[in-house]
């Protein structure tokens, strides 16, 4: 299993959460937390203040890798009035959100 994440600085955190789950058909519930599912992995997201973070867990490094750009992509549209500064990060040996310290860019 790979795991990848991002740190996402930004104020607007709950709305791209949202607009990120109704984009791709998910729900969020409560409208802090997400986990988006695809036929190569998964992807959580937690809304916090100030921050959006991302993990990602697939089935190999490409497969990560595939689900990274497809968030990026429709991230960086939503996105339309703000420039966003983050960066993928690969991380094997975590295991879930809780417990990594993620790095800002």
């Amino acid at each position: 299993m790979t795991h990848s994440h991002a740190h996402v600085r930004t104020e607007r955190a709950s709305l791209y959460l949202r607009r990120l789950t109704n984009s791709l058909q998910c729900s969020a519930v409560p409208q802090t937390r997400a986990v988006i599912h695809f036929p190569v992995g998964r992807c959580e997201l937690v809304a916090g203040n100030g921050y959006l973070d991302i993990e990602i867990s697939a089935n190999s490094l490409s497969d990560a890798s595939l689900i990274e750009d497809a968030i990026s992509d429709r991230l960086e549209a939503l996105a339309i009035d703000e420039e966003l500064h983050y960066q993928w990060i690969v991380a094997p040996e975590y295991t879930n959100i809780a417990n990594v310290r993620l790095h800002a860019r």
